[in-house]
């Protein structure tokens, strides 16, 4: 379970680090011009929003898949089912995916 979940989170790190930086960027300009805490609230989850696309969830997934035996895998999918509505992604195992 240890290394299906570090395989999870390793893809996690490596789709989602553009979009992190991305609204990092965006708090940090804010912070510079005086904006409240509440507006750059607002642009972040606005901006987190519309790049936690399906593609982006999907290529997470597939990584997942490309860095996990099949047994590691499916270890994984338990904790998967459980935080995310894994019937909307293709989730059946596919070493070449990724």
């Amino acid at each position: 379970m240890e290394k299906a979940m570090a395989n999870v989170g390793a893809a996690l790190t490596s789709k989602i680090e553009p979009l992190y930086k991305k609204i990092m960027d965006k708090i940090k300009a804010m912070k510079a011009n005086l904006k409240t805490d509440s507006e750059i609230l607002t642009e972040g989850f606005k901006i987190a929003y519309a790049g936690f696309t399906k593609t982006l969830v999907q290529s997470v997934i597939n990584t997942c898949m490309m860095k996990s035996t099949q047994a590691e895998y499916q270890c994984a999918l338990p904790p998967l089912n459980v935080y995310m509505r894994t019937s909307l992604y293709n989730m059946t195992y596919n070493a070449a995916l990724g």
